[in-house]
């Protein structure tokens, strides 16, 4: 069994306590405070790959674009984005966007910086651009997963690119952070005993029931040790400097 089969059987346990990745996936809900103040106009969605942003986006009266790198969005995701490009060299009109979506993609690209430089340029003054990138999260996408961040490359990030860092939350607590770690890790190892059809793959019974003891514990530890030096991923909105409204221009 391989990993996209394995998030397929717990993908109906997506907002349970028995799902692995429970302590990141109950921070979805709040995507919507994250979303709504800065959603309008013309949204651009850089590594859309399903399009999980389109119906809020819509949702709030903004026009949805959607743009992924033909590589990814075919070969990797079987998706198709409206517009095919490469986050290095946007194919969009200097100030034509109001609002730009970098959601878990920096840490996929060579050259990020360079990236939200292009971010900068497609957006009209006074635009926002939502950026999400994990700090402790396991390589994903192999072999593309090149980087991780801390807060304060963020803001040096921003600030070469010309971005100012109008909002940075951390999204879990340390104890969260641990919790899924040992989640994933004990999961991934019950799926390598099942793939190498070791006996041993019986430790998957009481699997569940350790998912979700880790699962309430990390919830409970996190409410009294309130330390956010462990993030597991950074949420932050990025404005560029400017009065809003301005026409885009070639």
């Amino acid at each position: 069994m391989d990993s996209h089969a394995a998030r397929k059987i717990v993908s109906p346990l997506r907002h349970t306590i028995l799902h692995p990745q429970w302590l990141l996936l109950r921070h979805e809900r709040r995507l919507n405070k994250f979303y709504k103040p800065n959603l309008h106009g013309i949204v651009l969605d850089i590594g859309c790959a399903g399009k999980i942003a389109r119906q809020s986006v819509i949702a709030l009266g903004a026009t949805y674009v959607g743009l992924d790198y033909p590589r990814t969005a075919v070969a990797m995701y079987g998706t198709r984005p409206d517009i095919f490009g490469d986050a290095h060299n946007l194919p969009v009109r200097s100030e034509s966007a109001d609002t730009v979506l970098i959601l878990n993609v920096l840490e996929h690209l060579l050259e990020p910086d360079k990236a939200l430089g292009e971010v900068a340029r497609a957006l009209k003054p006074g635009g926002k651009c939502l950026l999400e990138v994990p700090f402790l999260y396991p390589l994903h996408d192999q072999p593309f997963d090149y980087q991780r961040w801390t807060r304060h490359g963020l803001k040096t990030s921003a600030a070469r690119a010309g971005l100012q860092v109008t909002s940075l939350v951390p999204i879990g607590k340390a104890p969260e952070t641990i919790g899924l770690l040992c989640n994933l890790m004990l999961s991934r190892a019950i799926l390598r005993l099942l793939a190498n059809r070791n006996p041993l793959v019986i430790l998957a019974v009481p699997l569940p029931v350790i998912i979700a003891g880790i699962n309430i514990f990390a919830r409970l530890l996190a409410l009294v040790a309130k330390d956010d030096s462990m993030p597991i991923v950074y949420r932050a909105v990025l404005t560029k400097p400017g009065q809003a409204g301005t026409h885009g221009h070639e």
